[in-house]
């Protein structure tokens, strides 16, 4: 078994695009200068023209005629993309956004963290077995297969022996995927370590060259919520889980979400103190407050967004939306208290104010 730690410096996943399938996992980790790669879902054997269940690679999405071969049934599948890996449970669920890598699973063999037991006679047939796995905190995947004939019972508990044996996280999901004359694992330096000759349709690999980024270390997404647009402030709170007392980024679009036609943007830092975050979410400093923008004081609804940017590059949720509605302001107040002063106040920004000075030549002349 091949224990991922996905955290580490240069390691990502890859999945298989449609047009490399049909090779076997040591040919190709070669072709792409892969570490480690293993066979992945079930196919049609000998035609190599789909899979099973969903099928993705660097972010190329197969043929709609090539995945998904077995409908909707209740098959899981592994995803994989900036700051993500996850065990999906339902072939129904669509996958999120910014996955680029996606291979099915078939039957889930450790749900979590416990065995699953199998009585049918699929399951209980003694055969080659491939399978992928995933620690609960999502930064460690498990490669397992094996020549030896064992059934999906036996399966389980010889991933779970591995893991323990190689100092590993638990496992809290893993699947089967394609078997028999299919199961193969490659790790470059040792070699085929489960070796078959059969080519298969899509793999999973392993890229880890020891340097550099590591884009599929879990990375929870910013959170948080637009609390109030009135006419006054807009105002909110947002929070990086995996920064959890750091001040993040928010930014606010009025008219249109990001990128939508007539959308103007603000950034902002959610750094205020707001004493109900000290116990929703043990951390107190991530409120955020803008005045409202006198420019859409016009008694017309405009829509108001805000998004959490992610401290890790991430994916930047929205934090909800809201409707801004304000009557049009007066030019001017005047504020007079006989005996005590008057004052003036002008709103710069309704429609048609300016300030104009006095020219030399007007000079000398009362206010009125």
């Amino acid at each position: 078994m091949a224990i991922v730690n996905l955290c580490a410096a240069g390691v990502s996943v890859r999945a298989t695009r449609y047009g490399e399938r049909k090779r076997t996992a040591s040919n190709y980790a070669q072709a792409l200068n892969l570490q480690a790669a293993i066979n992945a879902d079930f196919f049609d054997f000998p035609g190599w023209t789909w899979v099973g269940g969903r099928a993705r690679g660097a972010g190329e999405d197969w043929p709609a005629g090539a995945q998904q071969h077995y409908g909707n049934e209740n098959r899981p599948y592994w995803s994989f993309g900036p700051g993500l890996a996850r065990f999906i449970d339902q072939n129904a669920t669509p996958p999120e956004p910014g996955v680029t890598d996606i291979v099915g699973g078939h039957d889930t063999v450790i749900h979590n963290g416990q065995p699953q037991s199998f009585s049918d006679s699929f399951s209980k047939a003694k055969t080659h077995r491939s399978a992928i796995g995933i620690s609960g905190d999502r930064a460690t995947i498990f490669l397992f297969s094996t020549s030896d004939n064992i059934d999906l019972n036996q399966l389980s508990g010889q991933m779970i022996a591995l893991a323990q044996e190689g100092g590993a996280p638990g496992i809290a999901h893993a699947t089967n995927v394609d078997g028999g004359g299919s199961a193969q694992l490659y790790v470059a330096g040792k070699g085929e370590l489960v070796s078959s000759s059969r080519q298969v349709n899509n793999h999973l690999g392993i890229f880890a060259s020891g340097s550099g980024p590591s884009p599929n270390c879990p990375n929870a997404p910013p959170r948080g919520s637009l609390d109030q647009a009135g006419c006054d402030t807009v105002n909110g709170w947002g929070q990086d889980p995996d920064a959890p007392d750091q001040a993040i980024a928010v930014h606010l679009y009025f008219n249109a979400p990001v990128g939508g036609p007539g959308a103007i943007g603000v950034p902002l830092t959610a750094g205020q103190k707001r004493d109900d975050l000290c116990t929703a979410i043990q951390s107190c400093n991530h409120g955020f407050s803008y005045p409202s923008p006198y420019a859409l004081f016009d008694g017309q609804p405009h829509e108001v967004h805000a998004y959490g940017i992610d401290t890790g590059g991430g994916h930047n949720p929205s934090l909800g939306g809201k409707t801004l509605t304000c009557a049009p302001p007066k030019l001017a107040d005047v504020v007079a208290h006989p005996g005590h002063g008057s004052m003036a106040i002008v709103n710069l920004c309704a429609a048609g104010v300016s300030v104009r000075a006095t020219r030399y030549g007007e000079r000398k002349r009362t206010a009125s």
